[in-house]
């Protein structure tokens, strides 16, 4: 399709003002200060998805992975797809929230903020001693996996060891059981330091200072083993969210976090890696890496199917639904398709990762526009769903860590695959850990407690939940109205 440059760019202005002005309304706020889950979906489709996509369609296409794409209807087709994302996710969140909210009676954000940490001071010896004993199975989880790696952690970081070789090594051969990797190396000790740090910050003991500063110091190895940079930097900002939360943070606090990160991803990318050419430069080093890299895999999808590889047609499914709905294959990755066909040498020589992109792409490999506008819906429900749900329970140490783990993960996998938002494993094991120690924990104290000590506990509860937390329906209108002026 032949379009002029001034009609493109008509168009990509028009998307922009249009996205934003309903993912506006979705989020409550675009308010830097009061991160929510949908108005982070909105900046992480504005930075890694739509200002690329915008480019290329501009006929910016000088990055590497777009110049291996020559038909100008791809690009096209391409930007259609997530302009339709922007526009159709916002839309459909609106819808489900005001079912949701009423479900899970979800006070407004600028409520739940005011609200006060409730500390649970009859579960914290129960929780603290379960977590060290978790600490203790992921610190010789950790240590076994870097002992038979032979790797320090760390230290390839600062001798110039970091090689893109190693690190496929290290991602690609299991030196332990990939499960207690998966969940006692990778997972775990992020997940549970969010805990920890609540519960630091709320009670100011050293007990729980000290098991925060361990699981922190896991949990940074654990994220750096294979001198990926993404994973750990994400993990630091989840803290400002917390933070959010527990405190008050300013927008200056936001500004010296972006700083802070960016600085970090300069660093690396000049002492750890080498780099030489112009940081500034759009088709090279750290900016091609946000506005192209990203987002080239989701246009090397869209050029690859149906033209040289058939739809997969569910074959990505997890082996549970596969089976339910008679697919003969599963946990066939699209990016693994799409990498194949575009650096087979590298695959070759097994140094090559996945072309990673919004999860669209994985929808669209399956499923070609249906996959991608059903896709759209199912996940703006579940994000909506997810949303009303945190503002509607207590603001306890567990709930704004399984609030900040689905901030995590729904936003890396908006960024990755489809199939994520089907069947994540990560996900349901840690929300099966919270239930079963709050479970525990809540064994524990009746087993100390008499009767007549549980009965006064529960009056003392019940009373303190009266005064301190706003009633559930309180009126929206003022609040929405804060918002809006916010």
């Amino acid at each position: 399709m032949d379009l002029p440059f001034w009609v493109r760019l008509v168009i990509c202005l028009s998307v922009f003002v249009c996205t934003t002005a309903l993912f506006s309304v979705a989020a409550g706020t675009l308010n830097p200060t009061k991160i929510n889950l949908i108005n982070l979906t909105y900046y992480s489709y504005m930075v890694l998805t739509y200002a690329g996509s915008a480019l290329v369609f501009l006929g910016f296409r000088g990055h590497y992975q777009m110049a291996k794409i020559h038909q100008d209807a791809v690009f096209v087709k391409g930007f259609g797809y997530v302009a339709l994302l922007g526009l159709l996710f916002p839309l459909v969140v609106i819808v489900m929230r005001k079912f949701f909210d009423r479900l899970f009676r979800a006070r407004p954000q600028d409520v739940y903020l005011q609200m006060p940490v409730e500390r649970e001071d009859e579960r914290d010896l129960a929780m603290w001693w379960m977590l060290l004993g978790i600490f203790a199975l992921c610190l010789g989880t950790t240590a076994l996996f870097y002992i038979r790696a032979h790797q320090i952690p760390l230290l390839p970081w600062f001798t110039g060891g970091a090689s893109g070789t190693l690190r496929q090594v290290l991602g690609r051969t299991n030196y332990i059981n990939p499960y207690l990797k998966t969940f006692f190396m990778l997972q775990f000790p992020a997940y549970l330091s969010f805990y920890s740090y609540v519960k630091a910050r709320k009670t100011k003991t050293w007990r729980w200072i000290g098991l925060f500063l361990a699981y922190f110091v896991l949990a940074v190895i654990g994220k750096t083993y294979d001198f990926q940079k993404a994973p750990v930097i994400v993990y630091f900002l989840c803290f400002f969210f917390l933070e959010m939360y527990i405190g008050k943070i300013r927008l200056g606090g936001i500004l010296a976090a972006a700083a802070l990160a960016i600085g970090g991803i300069v660093g690396m990318y000049v002492f750890v890696f080498g780099f030489e050419g112009s940081l500034l430069d759009p088709y090279n080093g750290p900016l091609s890496r946000v506005l192209f890299s990203q987002v080239a895999g989701f246009f090397h999808t869209v050029n690859i199917f149906p033209s040289r590889f058939g739809f997969l047609r569910g074959e990505s499914l997890p082996t549970i639904l596969a089976n339910l709905f008679d697919v003969g294959t599963s946990w066939r990755r699209s990016a693994d398709v799409v990498m194949q066909l575009v650096n087979p040498f590298y695959v070759l020589r097994r140094t090559a990762g996945v072309m990673n992109s919004v999860f669209l792409a994985e929808a669209y490999a399956n499923w070609a526009a249906p996959g991608v506008i059903l896709g759209i819906v199912y996940v703006a429900t579940l994000f909506a769903g997810v949303q009303s749900w945190c503002f509607g329970e207590r603001k306890s140490a567990g709930n704004l860590t399984l609030m900040t783990v689905f901030l995590w993960v729904f936003s890396m996998a908006f960024q990755g695959g489809f199939v994520d938002f089907l069947y994540n494993a990560n996900l349901l094991v840690f929300i099966a850990l919270m239930l079963i120690m709050n479970f525990v924990s809540g064994l524990f104290v009746r087993h100390l407690n008499t009767p007549a000590e549980r009965r006064v506990e529960k009056q003392y509860v019940e009373k303190r939940r009266a005064e301190k937390s706003p009633p559930r329906d309180a009126p929206t209108t003022n609040a929405a109205s804060q918002n809006t002026a916010s």
